[in-house]
């Protein structure tokens, strides 16, 4: 098995929610740092889900929701997350926000 350290995803987030990673088919992967950076004035919130094999979301799938951040501030976090193949990881900011988010880990293949 090949271990590819990387980043694994990165984006601006919106109010809509997005795909910040999805597994390859035939992979697995390790997150191991979730890095949410506000670089607006103002105070706002994220939510990240995780959705086992590309599932609609459901509350369950609800890791971090509507977590404050802070104007200029950034969250890190960085207990590891096993993740399948074709799992997502799906991240939504709050209105009128400048967010950027980014996941470190490794894909196994």
């Amino acid at each position: 098995m090949a271990e590819s350290p990387k980043v694994l995803g990165q984006l601006s987030l919106t109010t809509a929610q997005q795909d910040l990673y999805a597994v390859p088919s035939a992979t697995s992967a390790v997150v191991s740092c979730r890095v949410v950076c506000n670089y607006s004035g103002a105070a706002t919130t994220f939510s990240i889900t995780v959705a086992p094999g590309a599932a609609a979301d459901i509350a369950a799938h609800r890791q971090y929701w509507l977590v404050p951040i802070g104007a200029n501030d950034t969250f890190t976090v960085c207990p590891g997350w096993a993740l399948a193949a074709t799992d997502k990881v799906r991240a939504t900011a709050g209105a009128g926000s400048a967010l950027a988010a980014t996941l470190f880990g490794v894909e196994n293949t």
